[in-house]
């Protein structure tokens, strides 16, 4: 049986001018859905690790090990391939059975960035999804890279970012395949 959550958020220039708008959404989840054997499944085009540590282990950023003593953060930046309708799916699958997920679908005209922030630290096993509109670093290097993304007076932008669990094979199976069209 499927659930589902959504968030939706309206935002509205009010102001005379154009307006600086960062939206990130944080999503994190942990145990029992988040083990050593759980992966995610997107349509990424292409990972950067955000440091060199991330950037060093690059290749398995789709895949967890055992919680590890001491081990660092990894926080990757994704782009993403929306689906004909705009939209962009991620699962993650708790393990090897593939029986348990949770899907998170949002559209990547008003979120076209997506981070992953991976912590498997003993105590601290714990994975951010985060569709987003901007990057990590603030305000300033987003201005300074020209990539703030401005709300003009009057326009209205619609945010929307939909949690669906999967219960089953079947459900689960479908929402992988739906990823590779």
């Amino acid at each position: 049986m499927t659930r589902a959550a959504a968030r939706m958020a309206t935002r509205t220039g009010q102001g005379s001018e154009a307006a600086p708008l960062m939206r990130i959404y944080h999503c994190n989840f942990g145990f029992p859905l988040l083990t050593d054997s759980s992966r995610i499944y997107c349509p990424s085009r292409q990972v950067a690790g955000r440091n060199d540590f991330a950037t060093r282990h690059v290749e398995n950023w789709s895949a967890f090990e055992p919680p590890t003593k001491g081990i660092e953060e990894r926080v990757y930046f994704h782009d993403m391939a929306p689906d004909e309708k705009g939209s962009v799916r991620v699962l993650l699958v708790s393990d090897d059975a593939r029986n348990f997920a949770v899907q998170m679908d949002y559209k990547a005209a008003t979120l076209p960035r997506f981070v992953e922030w991976k912590m498997t630290g003993e105590g601290h096993f714990v994975l951010g999804l985060e569709p987003a509109n901007c990057g990590l670093a603030g305000r300033k290097a987003e201005r300074d890279a020209q990539t703030l993304h401005f709300l003009q007076p009057g326009q209205q932008e619609e945010f929307n970012v939909e949690l669906r669990v999967l219960d089953g094979v079947d459900e689960v199976e479908n929402s992988i395949a739906s990823l590779s069209g």
